[in-house]
């Protein structure tokens, strides 16, 4: 233990609802007594939430003072310009993210398959973004519905042209540390929509505009 050593926080610390053995063993290492012991010999952390801070703080003990709440960052080039303004008719709806049980797939499908069983909701377009174990799920979506696009794994300024011609971006995760696409999709003027979770919950405001 010395001063000049941290604990960097770069995963959820308890995954809710885990499904998966993966999940499972996270949650009871994460959770542990020797987890939190490791934690308080650092004695300094570094978080990206307002949740993982007050974890710390309530649950392991650490000292406030020593608890630093470092949200992420985006280049300044990354966000939308003026010439960059949407002009479409359709409702397009995107979704970044890995194909995995982290980030909700299986509520990405439910979703979609509710809309699509809406007739009058036909004029809203899905594009899915991203690779995984779970990418099944949204290649089977792309072959059942007309206006599902599955586009794979793409390049940052690829997945940047994806923000920019779209009007919603959906986040379907349970459990995040940050959310880099919460920032991201706004930063190119897309809305989003996401669970209440740590992460999300400092990014997206919950007031309507007026």
């Amino acid at each position: 233990k010395n001063k000049k050593k941290y604990l960097m926080i770069f995963s959820s610390l308890k995954y809710p609802f885990p499904k998966s053995f993966r999940a499972k063993i996270h949650n009871l290492v994460y959770g542990s007594k020797l987890y939190d012991y490791f934690v308080k010999k650092i004695g300094r952390v570094i978080v990206s939430n307002r949740e993982d801070e007050k974890y710390f703080a309530q649950k392991v003990k650490i000292d406030p003072k020593n608890i630093f709440c470092v949200p992420y960052g985006l280049a300044k080039n990354y966000f939308i310009k003026r010439c960059e303004l949407k002009n479409t008719t359709d409702f397009r709806v995107l979704f970044v993210g890995r194909m995995e049980e982290q980030k909700g797939i299986i509520f990405l499908r439910q979703i979609i398959e509710k809309v699509n069983g809406d007739s009058k909701k036909r004029n809203i377009s899905f594009c899915l973004v991203g690779s995984g174990p779970l990418e099944e799920i949204p290649r089977k979506l792309s072959k059942k519905y007309d206006n599902v696009r599955y586009r794979g794994q793409l390049s940052s300024p690829e997945v940047r042209k994806c923000y920019l011609r779209s009007d919603l971006v959906v986040i379907t995760s349970k459990w995040e540390t940050f959310s880099y696409v919460c920032l991201e999709a706004q930063a190119c003027g897309c809305l989003v929509v996401a669970f209440d979770i740590p992460g999300p919950q400092d990014i997206v405001s919950t007031r309507c505009p007026t």
